[in-house]
């Protein structure tokens, strides 16, 4: 059985992930339980760093980064509209809810504010079914928070949990130019997989195997 199904409840259709299950794959089934679709955010502590859910006091900032010149260089090379960060936000909310994963804000300690996010998703890419089927890891950092090797710490422990919790492959795609990202991906476990067009640009798309439970 896939850790995803679908399943008839009482209020009609019903999309979950059953954490239980031994690799999250973007897969369905017509036949299960029902799910609860209430999730519990876990706040993950490193040495300099808190991951942590985000809330709706944070939508600011999170606008802010995401307008950001130097964050999307290597991602669209254009800032987000204050529109498309709230889709984004609200998408991150939901991707918990049914999934069981997603993207934590990244406090950087006695700051008290977002300093970048990281975590997984489902990007529904149409990259292939190398890709696509798996959660992708992301992660993104404010300019001033770069340099100091807090972006490897926020993904490590993002991945640490990933693999004790949910377990199994996870993917990633950073354009050829983003050293940094690439560095850290390495660091992290992700090797080559292959090069791919996307947005009209050339990226490469990473891959980890993970333990699986």
């Amino acid at each position: 059985m896939t850790p995803f199904f679908v399943g008839r409840g009482k209020a009609g259709l019903v999309l979950g992930f059953d954490p239980r299950k031994t690799e999250a794959k973007q897969q369905f089934t017509s036949e299960g339980n029902s799910p609860s679709m209430s999730r519990n955010i876990p706040t993950i502590n490193t040495r300099r760093l808190t991951l942590r859910a985000m809330r709706a006091e944070d939508f600011g900032r999170f606008a802010e980064i995401w307008a950001m010149p130097e964050v999307v260089t290597h991602i669209s090379g254009k800032p987000r509209p204050k529109s498309q960060s709230w889709d984004a936000f609200l998408r991150n909310a939901g991707h918990w809810q049914i999934t069981g994963f997603g993207q934590w804000a990244i406090e950087v300690h006695r700051q008290h504010q977002m300093a970048g996010q990281t975590g997984f998703f489902f990007g529904s890419r149409g990259l292939g079914d190398d890709f696509d089927p798996f959660p992708e890891a992301g992660w993104v950092l404010e300019p001033g928070s770069q340099g100091q090797g807090l972006g490897l710490e926020a993904v490590q422990a993002a991945h640490d949990w990933f693999d004790r919790v949910i377990a199994g492959r996870t993917v990633c795609m950073i354009t050829p130019d983003n050293s940094g990202s690439l560095r850290i991906a390495r660091e992290v476990g992700y090797v080559p997989l292959r090069e791919a067009e996307f947005g009209g640009d050339v990226v490469q798309l990473l891959t980890r195997k993970g333990p699986v439970g």
